[in-house]
């Protein structure tokens, strides 16, 4: 159904100097209610609020779903040592020495088969905390010093540094996708606006967009500091529980970035796997 509407538009125009008003009409042409949501202002609307109706239930279950399976993805390639390992026992208990002298529950330890030297924290109240070390890490380190990097990731778990890690990080990447979709509404739209209030609601969506970016650009800055401090808070556990012998974390870092550059100039996939050391 196609509906016919004739629009009379008043306007003054100036006639070798005299000023005279001038009537024009004109026909403008409305669809259907159906047809004109497919490419007005209306429309576009209609589909932003759908969006926004999804876009926070999707965001939480990509949250949860990311929550459930991070652990098995980021300790893909390794195997959960266990106190009775006739190779890795030590390190079992290494690490869990450093959580009860922590006050926390010791997590559950994994040695990776990665190319990098490297440990970290991570899983969930679902797997269980864990706690990551790379052969590489293994092989480069001595006691002391694979002593003070273990206790700075057990700061990270004393302190749930891997669950607000992630929930901040989630809050910069939703105003992102919001920007991002009224910043495209609003440039659609002020292309299809059939009137000037449609052309407003277009530039308010362009310009709330504009605004909730910048935001975002700002919260990001706030999560790398974030991330800055959280790695101050998992060091200074190091040292409540090492006291002096925390600076062996320094030594630790260095070795693992003369072991990069090293990688780096010359990129040879090592055979770590059969130079592992003994430190127990």
């Amino acid at each position: 159904m196609v509906l016919q509407k004739v629009f009379i538009k008043r306007y003054t125009r100036f006639y070798h100097g005299c000023k005279t008003k001038v009537i024009i009409e004109y026909d403008y042409l409305i669809r259907s209610n159906y047809y004109i949501r497919g490419h007005s202002i209306n429309g576009n609307s209609s589909l932003l609020h759908i969006s926004l109706f999804f876009i926070f239930p999707a965001l939480v279950i990509f949250w949860l779903f990311q929550w459930i399976i991070s652990p098995y993805v980021v300790g893909r390639g390794g195997y959960e040592v266990f106190p009775n390992d006739p190779q890795y026992g030590w390190l079992y208990n290494l690490v869990r020495k450093i959580a009860e002298e922590s006050k926390i529950k010791p997590p559950r330890v994994f040695v990776i088969d990665a190319p990098y030297p490297n440990a970290f924290a991570y899983g969930n109240r679902l797997s269980g905390m864990r706690v990551g070390i790379t052969l590489p890490l293994l092989n480069i380190l001595n006691i002391d010093e694979l002593t003070a990097v273990i206790a700075h990731e057990i700061g990270h778990i004393k302190h749930t540094h891997v669950e607000i890690g992630m929930t901040i990080g989630l809050i910069p990447t939703v105003l992102g996708y919001i920007s991002t979709l009224l910043m495209n509404f609003g440039y659609l739209a002020i292309f299809l606006a059939a009137d000037e209030i449609e052309l407003l609601f277009a530039i308010a969506a362009l310009a709330i967009g504009f605004v909730i970016f910048i935001v975002t650009f700002i919260l990001q800055i706030f999560v790398l500091w974030f991330n800055r401090l959280r790695e101050s808070y998992a060091d200074y556990n190091s040292f409540l529980v090492l006291g002096e012998g925390s600076k062996a974390l320094a030594t630790a870092l260095a070795k693992i970035e003369i072991y990069m550059q090293n990688i780096r100039i010359v990129p040879v996939y090592w055979n770590y796997s059969d130079s592992t050391t003994s430190k127990g």
